[in-house]
């Protein structure tokens, strides 16, 4: 989903390799990016491309390339021509880089709130700021801006005790006061 971002940059790292048989190798690789609806092709690779034969890192730029849209796809394919050639191809490091857009950063830009332990390997607690009083809403988001999870908690002195079993990786943790108020904290797995 790259309606999150706001000049969103495309990384991954891409193994090819095409030698062997009769002839010239004549197999490639085609990478391609998909909105639903508009298809481009980021990179066509082929024996004489850079970095063939090791992991060679790519980053492309689809500001203007590409209208993002909720339902992108990174597409694939690893072509082999007749000619019996031996052809490899794998990819691997996918990663979308960029800013993100307001409505994500604007809850960063809420009321702080203290989670601890952070780092976790799991459970963690929700300070809340003392003048909240009525119930609260907990919203998980990775830092993609997806959401994880959603649900409604009772504070106890103040305090959340959250269960879960999150993924490592970074979080951004939303408390949602039912008087309106909001706040926010980073929360990093282990």
């Amino acid at each position: 989903d790259l309606t999150f971002y706001q000049n969103p940059v495309l990384e991954y790292e891409r193994w090819f390799l095409n030698f062997g048989g009769t002839g010239n190798p004549n197999d490639s690789m085609l990478i391609k990016l998909t909105n639903g609806t508009d298809t481009v092709v980021l990179e066509r690779v082929i024996r004489t491309s850079p970095g063939v034969g090791n992991w060679y890192r790519v980053a492309h730029n689809l500001t203007g390339l590409i209208t993002p849209t909720s339902t992108m796809k990174l597409l694939v394919q690893v072509e082999d021509y007749p000619g019996g050639h031996i052809v490899e191809g794998g990819l691997d490091n996918f990663r979308i880089n960029g800013t993100l857009n307001t409505g994500v950063r604007e809850l960063i830009e809420k009321k702080e709130l203290t989670l601890f332990p952070n780092p976790t390997t799991g459970d963690f607690i929700v300070l809340l700021p003392s003048e909240w009083t009525g119930a609260v809403e907990l919203t998980v988001l990775d830092l993609t801006g997806r959401h994880v999870f959603t649900q409604a908690v009772n504070a106890v002195n103040d305090a959340l005790n959250v269960q879960t079993k999150l993924e490592a990786g970074s979080y951004l943790i939303v408390a949602k006061e039912s008087s309106g108020r909001t706040g926010s904290g980073r929360l990093i797995v282990r």
